[in-house]
């Protein structure tokens, strides 16, 4: 697949969902690292990042995004990037090359104390918000503090003073607090997620901390059904004393959801409990994941897996019609051999060779791994 014919390869629901985003502009960012990749910022659900190479015959090498989708091999941000780099690649007019993207923090430590002071200085005397921020956060504490605290619980209304409220309350341990101000931040978020979420994270620390087991389970299971895996532990944890049960009950809950957060929190939970039975039922339905999990598979499901993965290639085979895609099969035969036989692995090799001897390439392709 190159970028100039990855149409051809792509589902069309999702190279349709990813043309609308590069048309709407979704592409905030672009830029090149150092070994050639190119890197894009893609506005979605939420900002997501893209990462494409491509070698000198423009060819798709390497292809990932950070976003959930588990789908298939390619979303829909990932084809937005092929065509704006496509775009960007077949422009007559490319006068300033892509350049690696600095880090914030890279450049200001490049900076002297002067130059940061005269930077700085002048954003923090326009925002008293920011002011009192910096003042409180790094200013020597004196008998003012108390005042200054007080001034913050009088402005709670601003998003940065209830942070530094909220901090305030669990280093001082006083949590029945920190889950009212928390709650009252949710009411003042419930339009906008990530503002919402930000405070439940922090009602979440204050029921852990007085370890307000029912309220926490609740709250971190709401987290890890979205997506957030990182809550998996905590979850564990509690039901420790009838985990068997808690890993089928969640398991059945995620099956039972067609969200792609859930399916990929499912998918992780599988993985991180090495659910054979699972995972042998994942690659059932998505045969493309076999190379991830054979090791793990072999043991228990060993000719069921190589029969699947036989098909699986022979699939592929079938409908692989440019050299890119035949090496892709050919690097496909070349895992499966680390687990069949030699004989096996010969007597497809011959029977690909026979099926498409009017695809010369392929043939070519299937010779340099005989």
């Amino acid at each position: 697949m190159t970028i100039r014919d990855f149409e051809d390869f792509i589902d069309r629901v999702i190279l349709g969902r990813g043309y609308d985003y590069y048309e709407d502009g979704q592409i905030k960012e672009m830029y090149q690292e150092q070994d050639g990749t190119y890197i894009f910022e893609v506005e979605g659900t939420e900002d997501y990042q893209v990462g494409v190479r491509i070698n000198d015959n423009k060819s798709i090498t390497y292809s990932y995004c950070n976003c959930p989708y588990d789908y298939g091999s390619v979303c829909k941000h990932e084809v937005a990037a092929y065509y704006k780099l496509r775009e960007y690649l077949e422009s007559e007019n490319q006068e300033q090359k892509i350049r690696k993207k600095q880090n914030i923090e890279e450049v200001l430590n490049t900076l002297t104390k002067q130059q940061l002071i005269a930077l700085l200085l002048p954003a923090i005397k326009k925002d008293k918000v920011l002011e009192e921020k910096v003042i409180l956060q790094y200013g020597e504490v004196d008998t003012t503090q108390e005042l200054n605290e007080q001034y913050i619980e009088e402005h709670l209304e601003i998003d940065t003073f209830r942070e530094i409220f909220l901090q305030n309350l669990m280093e001082k341990q006083d949590y029945e607090k920190a889950i009212q101000v928390a709650l009252e931040g949710e009411t003042l978020n419930k339009e906008h997620t990530w503002g919402l979420d930000k405070w439940k994270k922090q009602r979440y620390e204050a029921y852990k901390a007085m370890r307000d087991i029912k309220n926490q389970e609740a709250l971190g299971k709401e987290f890890l059904l979205r997506g957030h895996f990182e809550y998996y532990e905590d979850l564990k944890e509690l039901h420790k004393e009838d985990y068997n049960n808690f890993y089928s009950n969640l398991k059945e809950e995620l099956r039972a959801k067609t969200g792609t957060g859930e399916y990929s929190v499912f998918r992780k939970l599988i993985e991180k409990e090495n659910d054979i039975e699972e995972l042998m039922n994942s690659v059932k339905k998505e045969p493309n994941m076999l190379p991830k999990y054979i090791k793990l598979l072999m043991n228990t499901y060993g000719d069921e897996v190589l029969l699947l993965y036989r098909n699986n290639i022979e699939n592929r085979a079938a409908k692989a019609c440019a050299r890119n895609m035949y090496r892709d099969v050919c690097y496909m035969i070349a895992d499966y051999r680390r687990y069949e036989s030699e004989q096996n692995v010969k007597e497809l090799i011959e029977k690909l060779k026979t099926e498409y001897k009017r695809r010369p390439a392929f043939i070519d392709e299937l010779s340099k791994i005989e």
